[in-house]
């Protein structure tokens, strides 16, 4: 419900020190600005399968060309739901 000029700090800084899964989903699904590409690609290797499903739809939302390759990556994940997201990211 915040404006995004409030809200984006604020999940940038939640990413920062967040362990907890629920909390680093949430701020995947929020990230629409590619200044935060450089976390997102991180995230991407993540050992959660929940975060790695985050951060492939998230990378189809923000991600450019560069990362096509890591999508391509991602589609080969052992977790069904990763997989699935990193072939949607690359359709988009």
């Amino acid at each position: 419900l915040a404006h995004a000029e409030v809200a984006v700090p604020a999940i940038r800084e939640l990413l920062k020190n967040a362990g907890n899964l629920e909390v680093t989903t949430a701020c995947l699904r929020i990230f629409q600005d590619a200044s935060d590409l450089e976390t997102v690609r991180r995230l991407l290797n993540d050992p959660r399968w929940q975060v790695r499903l985050q951060a492939a739809a998230c990378l189809g939302r923000i991600g450019d060309a560069e990362d096509e390759a890591r999508l391509a990556e991602a589609a080969a994940d052992a977790q069904w739901w990763t997989r699935y997201r990193a072939a949607q990211a690359l359709a988009s």
